[in-house]
């Protein structure tokens, strides 16, 4: 079986075993689009078909009762079955977070139980009676569609920073994406359980945490692929949580990701999180890869104050929250600003650039790593 090739990573120092494409071929940008996506999806075969072409092509009806399933890094298959569901295979155990259109819950297979995973379901506020049916609410059209795309993008990508799909299910009123189990949740959590109990999280736990993000997010960057919702909820925690040095995060929630294009070369839909978003989207440009960059900034802050650059707490309304990242000044006397080394408020200041080709790429942040 094929796998899709891995390019060596020359500007940042990954664990042992772990290479990625994050500055792509060859250390070269020069392929954009080319470089990452074509090969992947050349590569991700379904018997004389690729992945992302049917994809790209069906719609809810030819979806209706499908299982996409992933055989192994780099084989998808989808089958079309009458006779095979999720609820045979797997049983929904509590809610564990929340995504961009659905509920994440703890599952188990069916067959062995002693396997983990995480389901995101999609329920659709009104069932599909046949597969010629259209989806009468926008809600439902909007989560068909989130979900349409996260399982598309996930298909393509395998990133040890990345959390990986196994299959997915399309029924009549139901949507379900099984993927690998992350049981440390989400980071965001872990952030406020460290402020509550140790005054934040330690800075050289942060730089480990913030090192990881940057692997995941410059795969992305190097396939043209840019995330748009970036943020500590996006990223969940792989391992031990009482042992943060040995924790492996993975960034989620794809259903905002697209991949730019020349034909497509910015991303003009208004989505993101109100405090993570870049100034750019704001002033209504769309959003780029530097986009992603912004938010990272805005993340690592956030690990180490404990707080956000442009909110005082819950009081800050929503205009005054846009209005300072559209000024690009963010919080500078905080008491845990000024706990924070002269290295890594140099890098918040740098990622947290008004000018979007200012901003530093996650090469050149790993390159004076």
């Amino acid at each position: 079986m094929r796998r899709f090739r891995q390019f060596p990573l020359r500007c940042l120092q990954l664990p042992a075993g772990m290479r990625d494409s994050m500055c792509g071929y060859g250390g070269e940008r020069k392929y954009g689009l080319v470089a990452a996506l074509e090969l992947v999806e050349q590569h991700r075969v379904i018997g004389c078909r690729t992945y992302s072409n049917r994809c790209a092509t069906m719609d809810h009806a030819t979806m209706f009762k499908t299982r996409v399933v992933r055989r192994d890094a780099g084989t998808m298959q989808i089958e079309d079955e009458d006779e095979v569901w999720f609820e045979e295979l797997y049983t929904l155990d509590k809610k564990v977070g929340e995504g961009s259109f659905g509920n994440v819950y703890k599952a188990i297979e069916s067959v062995d139980n002693a396997v983990l995973l995480a389901v995101q379901v999609f329920s659709l506020a009104s069932p599909i009676a046949s597969p010629q049916a259209k989806v009468d609410s926008e809600e439902a059209k909007r989560k068909l569609a989130s979900f349409i795309s996260e399982c598309a993008m996930l298909s393509r990508l395998d990133h040890p920073y990345v959390v990986r799909m196994h299959e997915s299910f399309q029924s009549a009123g139901s949507l379900h994406l099984v993927l690998e189990m992350c049981q440390g949740g989400e980071l965001y959590n872990l952030l406020v359980r460290k402020i509550k109990e140790e005054d934040g999280l330690e800075e050289v736990t942060g730089q480990i945490f913030f090192r990881q993000m940057l692997h995941a997010v410059g795969y992305l960057h190097a396939g043209r692929i840019v995330h748009r919702d970036v943020k500590p909820e996006n990223f969940l925690v792989s391992g031990d949580t009482d042992r943060p040095e040995e924790l492996v995060l993975k960034l989620c929630d794809f259903g905002t990701a697209t991949v730019l294009t020349q034909q497509k070369p910015r991303s003009m839909v208004n989505i993101g999180t109100l405090s993570y978003t870049a100034p750019e989207v704001y002033m209504r440009k769309g959003a780029d890869l530097p986009a992603d960059i912004w938010s990272l900034g805005v993340v690592l802050y956030v690990m180490l104050t404990g707080t956000n650059p442009f909110r005082n707490g819950k009081e800050t309304s929503k205009q005054e929250t846009v209005k300072r990242i559209k000024s690009g000044v963010f919080a500078t006397q905080r008491a845990g600003w000024l706990k924070v080394s002269e290295p890594g408020q140099d890098m918040v200041k740098k990622l947290l650039v008004l000018i979007e080709d200012k901003r530093l790429t996650c090469c050149e942040v790993g390159a004076g790593d």
